[in-house]
């Protein structure tokens, strides 16, 4: 494939050389036409006299013997290789023309005439040489595209029709090498486009660095005043702490808020160790008949009013007691520049006072827990730890009494 393409290529090169020579050979016609029968005129001239022995000169009667236009009538073939024969005669031929035109003239102008015939019959020479050289060449070549021809059109014929794009000839691949040499001219960039593009590439380096200095400076400016506003703000509060803690001074405890305290420490172990007192004396009468001991109903009802009342007297205190220590813990104020904190007040003892006469007017001491609380509650009911099993409902109606509130007694 690669072969026939290439001899393909060999033949439209040569055919469009072919055609080129063959447009200047039109194009120089006239100037070649009058040659050719010059020449022709000399040879037929020499034929005629060739079969005497010694050929007397030219002369113009034998130019006159036929007309130009019955001897180009009778033109024959001119045998190039009898062109070394005849070069004598026609050289004598032009010399005795020249020297007929020249007759009359000096001398100078004739030896020049002489040397310009001369340098014009060794140039005629040397191209007859070189002719003869480039004859067996041109043969060759000539045989060797005939061959190439001939191949290309038998594997034409072997592989059939081909249908698809014609084959460029000689004048399209010129054409697009030289539009293929245009562009990488045009595509090269010049020396002046170089520079020119350095110099954006730098410029615009610069300005990217100076961006993201830029950047980096402002970070940083940012980062640096957060910080100093937070070690700011924490040396503020670090002073505020300071001065609060200069300023406190710790409460102290009056001696009648320290005997109020104690002795309210104490009411509560007393009741709960007389509490702790009536369930053992209650679950040892138990133990003892067998069913549930229920105290009257004016002693239960009486029991729940004192210990409802104590246990409001009881939480009051507390209260009082707890404002009273928040009120002496806090911190004395300190001036700033929005507000002013107001002193602690003291502390009055009259509430303790009244609950301490109120404990020794013999109001009767009972446990903090309703009597009722733990009615319904399995694991604190006589019957289930000290006692036998009794039926759920039995145990029910014997408690419904005890639920049942009566008359408050009479305070005498």
């Amino acid at each position: 494939m690669l072969f026939t393409f290439k001899v393909e290529l060999t033949m439209q090169c040569e055919q469009r050389i072919t055609r080129i020579n063959g447009q200047d050979i039109l194009a120089n016609l006239s100037k070649i036409k009058p040659t050719l029968v010059e020449r022709y005129e000399r040879w037929h001239g020499s034929q005629e006299h060739s079969d005497s022995s010694s050929p007397g000169p030219l002369t113009p009667q034998t130019y006159q013997e036929d007309p130009p236009i019955a001897r180009r009538s009778r033109v024959e073939p001119f045998p190039i290789q009898e062109e070394d024969q005849y070069a004598s005669v026609r050289e004598k031929a032009r010399e005795r023309r020249i020297y007929d035109d020249t007759r009359g003239s000096s001398s100078d102008e004739e030896a020049k005439r002489r040397d310009t015939v001369e340098v014009a019959r060794r140039r005629q020479a040397d191209e007859y040489a070189r002719r003869q050289q480039d004859d067996p060449r041109r043969r060759e070549d000539e045989q060797r595209t005939r061959e190439a021809a001939a191949l290309a059109y038998r594997a034409r014929e072997e592989r059939g029709p081909v249908y698809g794009p014609r084959p460029m000839d000689g004048d399209a691949i010129v054409a697009r090498m030289d539009e293929m040499r245009i562009s990488n001219l045009r595509q090269q960039p010049s020396p002046n486009e170089d520079a020119r593009r350095r110099d954006e590439e730098t410029t615009r380096r610069r300005e990217e660095e100076a961006t993201r200095r830029r950047l980096d400076d402002r970070r940083r400016e940012e980062a640096e005043g957060i910080m100093k506003r937070q070690q700011e703000a924490e040396a503020a509060a670090r002073a505020t702490r300071t001065q609060l803690n200069s300023a406190y001074v710790p409460p102290v405890l009056t001696s009648s808020l320290q005997s109020a305290y104690s002795q309210g420490q104490e009411g509560i172990a007393h009741r709960q160790r007389e509490a702790e007192e009536a369930a053992r004396v209650a679950r040892q009468e138990f133990n003892a008949s067998g069913l549930p001991v229920s105290a009257p109903p004016n002693m239960i009802s009486s029991a729940q009013q004192a210990a409802a009342m104590r246990e409001r007297e009881e939480s009051v205190r507390r209260q009082h007691e707890a404002e009273a220590i928040a009120r002496a813990a806090r911190p004395p104020a300190t001036p700033t520049s929005s507000s002013a904190l107001a002193a602690p007040t003291a502390v009055s003892t009259s509430q303790y006072q009244f609950l301490e006469s109120h404990h020794r007017q013999g109001v009767p001491i009972m446990p903090l827990e309703s009597p009722s609380k733990y009615e319904d509650d399995s694991s604190t009911d006589v019957s289930v730890t000290d006692g036998p099993s009794m039926p759920r409902q039995t145990m029910r109606r014997d408690k419904e009494p005890e639920q049942t509130p009566s008359k408050p007694p009479r305070r005498r």
